[in-house]
């Protein structure tokens, strides 16, 4: 039976909610998005607790940063070791702590110095007033030598007085004994303005004791002359020891009918280093084979605007260089060799003036001009012999034994194994009789490509030796350097920079460095 009094009503299945239980109602208010407030609150609350950990941790050490170096203000011991060097405490707070605790550390450190070197400024006076009452004449006739601007050099505790002598006569030259020297604020003012000082000789890097380095015995170290005392930049000693000044190449040639052997070579095309490395080799080759070296004649160097010669740089005609290496000039050359009964005779006297008047100075740039230097170069190539000497390729090696008995013989000696460390991938290019035979040997040095040296002579020139090799390591130490004018120049230049800073707060090492 119909009931016609209520009317049916029809619900869409999707109008009917879901049943959903209490836990799943909890879930869903817990995971709803946050607030930026609320955001923000959580992200405070985390900082607040990484400052109070950092604080907590921090706080101990700068109790103990304090307490330490408060207990060290009069301990010696401990303030020469802050004067010396940083501790390697310094160094793990460098890369593990918080710049603020650096910071107070090096304040700390700093109040430390302070403290000491003024202590050590009250006491200078007293001491030197000691030392020049005890060494007396000596010290005051140096003390005179100072211009009236440079007497607070004199307030250096180790170096005003004390340390002065005059070697005895016959008194071996070995290096003196360094005595330990106290930092003040002027730590650059040492021997400089004494140059009657012994200073340290010129060594190698092992820094071997005297009596294991007797090349050393008789040597000095060297000056440079100037107006303002600059001796710190001398590397080189001079004279050189005993036994360097008595010192004969044995591979030195010995000339066809009593006349010269010359060495020949061209520039690098480059710039100023790469020729001064080709020069090294150059010079450490003349120097072995005895060979008379002539100069390339005056012209315009890449990048260098006037026209130069080497003797403009290094001092080659000097009394000790030539003693060494004889060098003459292309011009000097020409005149003697293309004269009658010369090397390079000419009796076509159109073209030997030509010659002469283009070695006085030549043109560098321009192949075609009249006055080129390729003019020269290609009537020596023409009538020379070319060193086949190519350092990408070969290494140049001196063996008495294959200087004698022909290349085989290095199979039969030690040097073998130093040949072949010392050239590695390179060819061996052994010095015998088709480098020693020639009157004229010629360098294609200022190829483009193959005969350029682009490599220090001590990695293109090898002397099985040892003695031999040391013997021109320390020559081209000795002699390759500039003249004392571009040293004087150079000098002036550093103790303006030196002098700025001192002011800086910067300190120099012993040599005046820094």
């Amino acid at each position: 039976m119909m009931n016609f009094g209520r009317p049916v009503v029809y619900r869409s299945a999707r109008a009917v909610p879901a049943a959903t239980s209490t836990s799943s109602r909890s879930c869903l208010q817990l995971w709803r998005p946050l607030s930026i407030v609320q955001i923000i609150q959580i992200v405070m609350g985390l900082v607040a607790l990484v400052m109070i950990v950092s604080w907590a941790v921090l706080l101990p050490m700068f109790n103990n940063v304090d307490t330490s170096l408060r207990g060290v203000i009069d301990n010696r011991p401990s303030i020469d070791s802050i004067l010396s060097e940083r501790s390697q405490g310094d160094t793990e707070m460098h890369h593990g702590v918080h710049k603020n605790v650096q910071d107070h550390i090096q304040a700390v450190r700093d109040h430390v110095l302070q403290a000491e070197l003024s202590k050590r400024k009250a006491n200078l006076k007293l001491k030197s007033e000691a030392a020049a009452a005890k060494i007396g004449t000596e010290a005051n006739m140096e003390a005179v030598v100072l211009k009236k601007s440079d007497t607070s050099y004199l307030e250096d505790e180790e170096y005003a007085i004390s340390k002065r002598r005059v070697p005895k006569e016959n008194e071996s030259l070995r290096e003196a004994p360094e005595a330990p020297r106290q930092e003040t604020e002027q730590r650059a003012t040492r021997k400089q303005f004494f140059p009657n000082e012994i200073t340290k000789l010129a060594r190698g890097f092992s820094g071997l004791p005297m009596d294991k380095t007797p090349a050393l015995v008789g040597a000095k170290r060297a000056s440079i002359e100037c107006d303002v005392n600059v001796n710190t930049l001398a590397y080189w000693n001079s004279p050189q020891g005993i036994r360097d000044e008595k010192f004969i190449s044995p591979f030195r040639v010995s000339a066809s009918s009593g006349k010269k052997k010359y060495l020949t070579f061209e520039p690098d095309i480059g710039g100023f280093n790469n020729i001064r490395m080709s020069l090294e080799v150059i010079f450490v080759i003349a120097a072995a084979t005895g060979r008379t070296l002539v100069l390339p004649p005056p012209q315009t160097i890449y990048l260098l605007s006037k026209q130069r010669t080497f003797d403009d740089f290094f001092p080659v005609f000097s009394e000790s260089f030539q003693k060494r290496v004889e060098v003459v000039t292309m011009e000097d050359f020409f005149i003697k060799e293309l004269g009658p009964g010369g090397l390079l005779h000419l009796d076509d006297d159109i073209t030997k003036q030509s010659l002469i008047s283009v070695s006085k100075s030549c043109n560098s740039k321009m192949a075609n001009s009249p006055d080129s230097c390729e003019k020269i170069y290609n009537y020596i190539r023409n009538n020379a012999s070319i060193a086949q000497l190519k350092d990408d390729r070969t290494c140049l090696v001196f063996d008495l034994e294959v200087l004698n008995q022909g290349e085989a013989a290095i199979n039969f000696t030690l040097a073998k194994k130093r040949v072949t460390k010392f050239c590695n991938n390179r060819e061996p290019l052994y010095y015998g009789p088709e480098l020693a035979n020639p009157d004229i040997l010629h360098f294609h040095t200022g190829d483009t490509e193959d005969y350029r040296i682009l490599n220090h002579f001590y990695s293109v020139v090898h002397f099985t030796n040892p003695l031999i090799d040391n013997y021109f390591k320390r020559f081209v130490r000795d002699f390759i350097h500039y003249h004392d004018n571009i040293f004087c120049a150079a000098g002036k230049i550093m103790k303006l920079l030196q002098e700025e800073g001192l002011q800086r707060g910067f300190n120099m090492d012993d040599e005046g460095g820094g």
